[in-house]
């Protein structure tokens, strides 16, 4: 096994015979760009509180790398510092690190969970994409800014909670992932101060139609209630309302939402959502299945809702003239 140090700068590593587990040796300040590229066999590495900063693509192209401990010492982690590294399925990141540089995880496909730092403000371009095997991501409350692909093409990726603070989130942000519910929390000013410059954010629930594909996030508006809304949903509403307009997409979307259908409706009623029940219930809303949700915005207490199916009752000609005259139809 060799180590060129320089200067207390790693600069590059070799080993005849594979190492599995490696740990940083004492004199060892920054492991430098690089260093490790392409190392077959090393499956761990311990980046122990002496080691400060990783240089960029450090780690990249390492085939067979599983596990990377690193020490709160390290303050800067560069560029693409563990990109294409298809094995690594856990990393345990530094308490003072501010930021996820750009490329950082790029196409680590087994990495499946990772829990960010509470002091990073920041995630850059690409840091997690192609992260295909990514299920769950905790953001900290501090995150305020994510770039541009930044969780680009992770299918796995079925939810994200979006923390209060957050300024800017790129339009790319979550382009071809498996979304489907995103949680704000947090006030309309300061979610309509995050999208400024877009007016949609990308999401996408089906590869094929993910170019284009936008809808604004439901946030908690400023009584901080949690609302959950099927991505799907909210994407054929702003599709049927302001973006395209144009009835050939109506079908396409709408044979797709039609799985999430009951839960898409009852989250309408519950939330008092006259606008998405004015154009939902044209299509979906049937002889068959009105008077479920009828029933239900009655035990909700969701007036207007009820008004309105009742009104979309009688023109789908469920109530006799005389039932319809008594409710003034």
């Amino acid at each position: 096994m060799t180590m060129l140090t320089e200067n207390g700068i790693l600069k590059s590593y070799h080993s005849e015979t594979p190492v599995r587990r490696l740990v940083i040796p004492d004199d060892v300040r920054v492991i430098g760009r690089e260093a490790f590229a392409g190392t077959a066999g090393l499956e761990e590495v311990v980046i122990p509180n002496h080691v400060t900063r990783i240089e960029q693509r450090a780690f990249v192209f390492c085939p067979d790398l599983k596990n990377v401990i690193i020490g709160d010492g390290v303050t800067d982690i560069g560029t693409g510092a563990f990109e294409s590294c298809e094995s690594l399925v856990g990393v345990r990141l530094p308490f003072w690190l501010t930021m996820i540089a750009d490329s950082m995880f790029t196409g680590c496909l087994s990495l499946a969970a990772v829990e960010i730092p509470d002091g990073v403000s920041f995630i850059g371009n690409y840091a997690f994409g192609k992260c295909s095997a990514l299920r769950s991501v905790r953001l900290p409350e501090g995150i305020t800014r994510l770039e541009n692909n930044a969780f680009a093409c992770t299918d796995s990726l079925k939810f994200i909670e979006l923390p209060p603070g957050v300024e800017s989130v790129d339009y790319s942000a979550f382009r071809l992932s498996g979304l489907e519910r995103v949680l704000y929390r947090g006030l309309d000013i300061r979610w309509n101060k995050a999208i400024k410059g877009m007016n949609y954010l990308t999401f996408s629930f089906q590869k094929q139609f993910a170019d284009g594909l936008k809808h604004n996030v439901i946030d908690t508006q400023a009584i901080h209630r949690v609302l959950l809304m099927p991505v799907n949903l909210a994407f054929y509403m702003k599709m049927r309302t302001k973006i395209f307009g144009r009835k050939k997409h109506t079908k396409i979307i709408g044979a797709y939402i039609e799985e999430n259908l009951t839960e898409a409706i009852k989250f309408i009623i519950a939330t008092n959502s006259m606008d998405f029940m004015s154009v939902i219930a044209e299509d979906f809303i049937t002889k068959e299945n009105v008077d479920e949700y009828i029933e239900l915005a009655t035990e909700l207490g969701c007036h207007e809702v009820y008004l309105c199916l009742v009104e979309h009752k009688n023109r789908l000609g469920g109530y006799s003239g005389a039932v319809g005259g008594r409710f003034g139809l």
